[in-house]
């Protein structure tokens, strides 16, 4: 579709099932929108806030997720293949059943929780995710940062 959202307001909006493939949503305010079911393939959305979206079943793939918020977005049975999740916020979604390959995370922000999980399904953690440890400026909420210097 290439739609052109860049910076739209679309809180809570029913969008279960649209074709947003390629289109740009940089900046985009999408807290709580219904997205299960939307293909989200090659999207832009740098940026966008999907706190509390719900992306169940969603299809990500090429996504640009760059400093994007998604925080409690409802993740379950979604497929994020290739997408760039570097400097993102993404603590505590709901992802089981998640498929998640070729994930970007440099610098991304996930909770001590979710990088424990990683670990257990992973191992060694892999580049991009090697050397991941506490973050200087989230020691006090446990929140963890991908990429960050081991202390």
């Amino acid at each position: 579709t290439h739609a052109n959202l860049q910076g739209a307001y679309l809180t809570k909006a029913q969008l279960r099932d649209a074709d947003l493939t390629g289109a740009q949503l940089q900046g985009a305010e999408l807290a709580g929108t219904q997205l299960q079911g939307a293909r989200l393939a090659k999207a832009q959305m740098q940026g966008a806030f999907l706190f509390l979206a719900q992306l169940r079943g969603a299809i990500l793939e090429s996504t640009q997720l760059q400093g994007a918020n998604l925080s409690n977005a409802d993740l379950r049975n979604a497929v994020l293949d290739n997408v760039q999740l570097q400097d993102a916020d993404v603590f505590d979604p709901h992802m089981s059943s998640l498929y998640l390959v070729r994930a970007y995370l440099q610098g991304a922000r996930v909770s001590d929780r979710q990088l424990q999980r990683l670990r257990e399904l992973l191992g060694d953690l892999p580049p991009p995710l090697n050397g991941a440890g506490l973050d200087d400026d989230s020691s006090e909420t446990g929140q963890e940062r991908a990429g960050a210097q081991p202390s």
